[in-house]
């Protein structure tokens, strides 16, 4: 359609021309039973022409649409390689801290006391031993649900400890005095046996004391304790 107001742009343009300068040729059209005139030969073509220059502009196709889709393409693309590139950041830890208490045993100890009412060698537990319990707070902290440290805030002893005591015997009976030289005197050493006390005796002697006597002593310990001590082991 645009091409059809074209054509008659041009041939209007034409009449125009050919009514200005030769109005004769053109006597065959008639104005109120009248050859047109120059005059008249202008202005209609003029408005002709004129009328076909605007409809020729009304009816020609808009400027054709820019296609975006090749650039959105090339924008997404650009995109996507700058997100690729993009370091990817690891989401903050989650960090929580509460108290968290523990018990342990505190283990007993056992005193040992001398006893001269046992005999020697022999013992009793006069007071049994327990086990005390301390108490324990420690601050835990947690990193995303799992213990990464803690601290300890206090500690209390919940249960005193009884220390277990023993005694322990040290009794031993005196030798019995006689007056017959060639009696034999005896005493009970820390093992609780009958030992023959030192005499002038050599048979089973196991050691001289400083007094010249002999002692059957089986322990060094206790032996010659009334004749100034050992002088030597035999």
């Amino acid at each position: 359609m645009g091409g059809l107001f074209a054509l008659g742009f041009l041939i209007a343009v034409g009449l125009l021309v050919v009514g200005v300068l030769w109005p004769r040729t053109l006597r065959f059209i008639r104005v109120h039973g009248e050859a047109i005139s120059r005059k008249q030969s202008a202005v209609i073509f003029s408005v002709a022409a004129l009328a076909c220059l605007v409809l020729v502009g009304i009816m020609s196709p808009s400027a054709a649409p820019v296609d975006n889709t090749h650039a959105s393409a090339t924008a997404g693309t650009n995109q996507e390689k700058v997100e690729a590139q993009a370091p990817v950041q690891a989401p903050a830890p989650t960090i929580t801290t509460k108290q968290v208490s523990e018990t342990q045993d505190i283990p007993f100890t056992t005193q040992t006391q001398d006893d001269d009412s046992l005999p020697s060698g022999q013992t009793t537990v006069v007071q049994t031993g327990k086990n005390g319990v301390s108490t324990l707070v420690y601050e835990v902290t947690y990193t995303d649900g799992k213990e990464t440290s803690r601290k300890l805030v206090s500690q209390t002893t919940t249960t005193p400890v009884v220390a277990e005591v023993v005694h322990k015997g040290t009794h031993v009976d005196a030798p019995t005095p006689t007056n017959d030289p060639s009696a034999v005197n005896y005493y009970v050493n820390v093992d609780g046996q009958t030992v023959e006390s030192p005499d002038a005796n050599t048979a089973g002697a196991t050691g001289v004391c400083n007094d010249g006597t002999y002692t059957k002593a089986t322990h060094h310990q206790g032996a010659c304790s009334h004749h100034g001590g050992v002088n030597h082991w035999l």
